[in-house]
């Protein structure tokens, strides 16, 4: 008995590997956020959107600054999820703050006055933001699955939303600014995204844990 004991020792000790220490939120936020930008450049060359229209004024240069203010709090946010120990409450009421802010600004642009007909036309940029978004979805969740997801819900749907925030931004100069058209067509297919990236991860887990 005891001879048996020490061989499945031994075999276990064999297959064993060294844990790998999880790089910070920070460095991992770096690392994603780098590709994610090369994958923004990828798209630029294949479906060039001609003349870019960055901010003219303060409140333009307000609501392209609350995308790469959410973009920056989101994902740090759900890096932080997947790290045991760490504050996670106030990073995720951050997230929540900064998304309010974006909203808060297109809002502001829209009620001042700054509402045109482009706001209502059908807009292509939607779908380019969605096949935009696939490449760094997948990048982001590579990254999560090596932490210990606890609030998986929140963290899926963070990963979804950061992935296509990003997009947005890009579309944001590259497509139009106006507050209704951001709204409509940019915000939207975000939200959009990360639900569906929320079920299909949920979904995925589920399958792979009863394999």
């Amino acid at each position: 008995m005891n001879e048996k004991f020490d061989l499945l020792i031994d075999e276990l000790a064999e297959n064993l590997s060294p844990v790998k220490t999880l790089f910070s939120p920070s460095k991992r936020l770096v690392i994603w956020l780098g590709v994610a930008i090369l994958n923004i450049a990828l798209f630029y060359f294949i479906l060039p959107r001609g003349q870019f229209s960055f901010p003219n004024d303060p409140f333009d240069s307000l609501g392209l600054f609350s995308f790469g203010a959410f973009l920056l709090v989101g994902a740090y946010t759900s890096f932080s999820l997947v790290i045991p120990g760490l504050d996670k409450g106030r990073t995720i009421q951050y997230s929540l703050l900064s998304f309010g802010f974006l909203i808060f600004a297109l809002l502001t642009d829209y009620i001042l006055g700054k509402s045109s007909g482009f706001a209502h036309k059908r807009a292509f940029c939607s779908y380019e933001i969605i096949l935009m978004s696939v490449i760094p979805f997948i990048h982001l969740n590579h990254l999560l699955l090596k932490g210990f997801l606890v609030r998986r819900n929140i963290t899926f749907f963070l990963a979804g939303i950061c992935a296509s925030i990003l997009p947005a931004a890009y579309m944001h100069v590259a497509c139009s600014n106006e507050p209704l058209h951001a709204l409509k067509w940019h915000i939207m297919p975000a939200f959009l995204f990360a639900w569906i990236g929320l079920f299909l991860m949920k979904f995925l887990i589920k399958r792979a844990d009863k394999s």
